[in-house]
């Protein structure tokens, strides 16, 4: 590689095999897919259940908020005060007290 490039590090370069390369994009694709899927999902319940007035979330802040609430919801039995209130205006701002 000539100096002053940087080099791409991509599957193949890591020695993986071709199944394994397989296997990583399709993981990678599945993961995609679920996170487009759970904020369909909610754009579909905010359009029924959200409140007048309420901001929807965009994309990339849904997602950021998805993940804290995964990880709050993890550690449940075991969370402070603060965080079941955080818990709580998460489970609001994401509609998981939707049916």
């Amino acid at each position: 590689m000539p100096a002053g490039r940087v080099g791409v590090v991509g599957c193949r370069s890591l020695g993986l095999s071709r199944q394994s390369r397989s296997f990583a994009r399709s993981r990678a694709a599945w993961y995609i897919a679920r996170r487009v899927k759970a904020y369909l999902e909610y754009l579909e319940l905010f359009e029924y259940f959200g409140r007048q007035g309420a901001v929807r979330l965009g994309r990339e802040e849904f997602v950021r908020l998805d993940a804290e609430f995964a990880a709050l919801a993890r550690r449940l039995p075991h969370l402070s005060d603060d965080e079941r209130v955080r818990l709580a205006e998460l489970k609001v701002l994401l509609l998981r007290d939707k049916p």
